[in-house]
């Protein structure tokens, strides 16, 4: 079953409006919040927290010189801050969208892993131990962001690039993981056993305790490296699916400059991933292959087992590499994951620079933009205004292409259509002149029987049933609330339509901004940083008060408006930040969406003739 999905629809007629511009207090308020560095203040305070409380300390290192782990520590304590700023700032637009979300988590796990690393040789070997899980669970959610953009990839472009294959790799790696924690935590078990215990066990049982503890590392270290294997292999696949899209964008016309920057950006992702491939092989990959050898050279050495007695004096740490390679592929992975990262999660601009447009009327929505984003949405457009004009040049090819990416049958709600205004403003005239005659347009002389509802109470009338009608959509799961936005962002002016948008945004429906181009935000993007619920318009006053005083019972009238602006002009979470600022996954699949239009087209040049019209 598809998807339903609703439409804002925009309410008629103007009111008076009321002039209102923020206050000194208020601007203050919302520069602090957009620039307040709190995420980045704690970096700061946790890497310099951990550089003092080591930096005096004697370190107990037997076979390497105590002033060059001195140097070595103080350059990746830098590294580690670098670190941790890429994760703050991820943090700090994670809110955008929920794969910035998964970048920002991997981005403060990938920030762990390298402090505990770095922490290791002065610690304790069970940091060495967590060090390891973190960089397991970075090496996992780095595998995620990568299975997201193949899965979108796939989805728009309805190419094959493997994005099954590479998620059953992902989830071998989740096995391997998990292998790895249960035997290192039996391991520690033991370890952490009394020493009276052993002392009073005979050889032989204390060489079966040793077997035990080396078995255990064993299936450990075979353990992370199997998962790095997979990891190798999914990344190599990765490889393989982005050179495929690259290749494909290649062999897409250019139109233009937006072809130039899918293709630079599929080259970007082909890189992040080279870039964690190689950070993998060799950080992970080869020292732990060294150290299954090596324990499982000691597993044979039958002469260590005779001194089993004293077995708890020996360190069971063999699952890290060597101390020397282990600081040296540190700083490497630490300076070189924060790119990594930042180029599989990074927050690029890639966006269609339309030129004005200047339609006639450009105060309503008209009926053929409407349905243009309708069917953007479906096509996981962006913007509508190259449907817009496929709609008018061929609509029949437009169909075809719905069609084939099966989504001719997903079903909106469209309040426009659904509700039923017309049997409560029939036989009335609110004044309206036609704009050729100037005369009032006449009333309507069906035989609909008028239902009155002043005060927005009636159990007939359909106009007041909104905010019961999204709860049960929301409740019922699998909604989305599509927002059609006409090209002078008039509907933030309507009172009506705002109230919609706040009621879903409160019940937490999924919800999408379908404008017709960049233009349409950079014309009026002033206008949506002053908007005020008391200056909007509504079809009646009646209809205003209704919807003031509604808001005034429930949050307040300054409330709503502070959360109004948070909603839409938000620089980390709003719908136009959302919109504007599109991050890694939405940016792969406008890659998808491009090979999808070349292999539509198909040589005919109807997709590039509107292309170039809108371009």
């Amino acid at each position: 079953m598809a998807k339903p999905a609703s439409s804002i629809s925009e309410s008629s007629g103007d009111t008076s409006s009321i002039s209102n511009s923020p206050s000194p207090c208020a601007c203050f308020q919302k520069t602090w919040r957009r620039y307040r560095p709190g995420s980045y203040f704690a970096v700061f305070v946790v890497n310099v927290t951990a550089t003092a409380l080591l930096l005096t300390r004697d370190y107990d290192i037997r076979i390497y010189i105590p002033l060059f782990y001195r140097v070595l520590f103080f350059v990746q304590t830098l590294a580690n801050f670098g670190v941790g700023c890429a994760a703050a700032f991820l943090h700090k637009k994670a809110r955008a969208s929920a794969h910035l979300r998964l970048a920002s988590n991997c981005a403060i796990v990938n920030w762990l892993a390298c402090l505990t690393h770095t922490l290791y040789p002065f610690v304790h070997f069970m940091m060495n131990l967590l060090s390891r899980f973190l960089m397991l669970v970075t090496m996992f959610l780095m595998q995620m962001l990568i299975a997201g953009r193949l899965e979108i990839l796939e989805r728009v472009s309805k190419q094959s690039y493997r994005s099954a294959r590479f998620q059953k790799l992902i989830w071998e790696q989740v096995l391997g993981a998990t292998a790895c924690a249960l035997s290192l935590g039996a391991a520690v078990l033991f370890r952490g056993l009394p020493m009276a215990i052993f002392q009073s066990v005979d050889v032989a049982t204390g060489m079966a305790l040793l077997l035990v503890v080396r078995c255990l590392c064993l299936l450990g270290a075979l353990a992370v490296v199997q998962a790095c294997l997979c990891n190798v292999v999914a990344s190599a696949a990765a490889i393989s699916s982005l050179t495929q899209c690259k290749v494909d964008c290649e062999n897409t016309p250019a139109v233009k400059s937006y072809l130039r920057r899918a293709r630079k950006f599929a080259a970007l992702q082909l890189l992040g991933v080279f870039v964690s491939l190689v950070l993998v092989a060799v950080d992970n990959l080869v020292p732990h292959a060294a150290s299954v050898t090596s324990i499982f050279l000691a597993m044979l050495d039958w002469d260590d087992w005779a001194g089993a007695r004293a077995w708890t004096a020996v360190h069971v740490d063999l699952l890290s590499p060597s101390m020397l390679a282990g600081a040296l592929l540190t700083l490497c992975r630490s300076l070189a994951d924060a790119a990594a990262v930042l180029l599989l999660s990074g927050s690029h601009r890639v966006l269609t620079e339309d030129s004005e447009d200047s339609p006639p009327n450009r105060k309503k929505l008209g009926f053929k933009d409407l349905l243009a984003a309708v069917v953007a949405d479906a096509l996981d457009e962006c913007s509508f205004e190259l449907a817009a004009r496929l709609l008018e040049e061929d609509s029949t090819f437009l169909c075809q292409i719905l069609n084939q990416s099966g989504r001719w049958d997903d079903t909106y709600w469209i309040c426009a259509f659904a509700v039923n205004q017309h049997i409560c403003i029939c036989h009335s005239n609110p004044y309206d002149r036609d704009p050729v005659t100037n005369e009032l347009h006449p009333v309507c002389n069906c035989s609909s029987v008028n239902i009155s509802d002043l005060d927005g109470q009636s159990a007939v009338s359909e106009i007041n049933k909104f905010d019961d009608m999204t709860y049960c959509l929301a409740s019922g799961g699998g909604c989305r609330h599509v927002i059609a936005v006409d090209r002078s962002l008039d509907i933030f002016n309507r009172a009506w339509c705002v109230a919609e948008i706040a009621e879903a945004k409160h019940l937490q429906m999924n919800q999408a901004l379908k404008l017709a181009s960049k233009a349409t935000i950079t014309q009026h993007a002033r206008t949506l940083e002053i908007l005020d619920v008391r200056s909007m318009r509504a079809s009646s006053e009646a209809d205003k008060e209704l919807i003031l005083n509604k808001i005034k019972n429930s949050m307040g009238i300054d409330q709503f408006n502070r959360e109004l602006q948070a909603l839409i002009v938000d620089p980390n979470s709003g719908l136009v930040a959302s919109w504007n600022a599109m991050d890694s996954l939405q940016q792969i699949g406008e890659v998808g969406r491009l090979i999808r239009w070349g292999f539509a087209d198909a040589g005919t040049g109807k997709v590039w003739k509107a292309w170039e019209a809108h371009e």
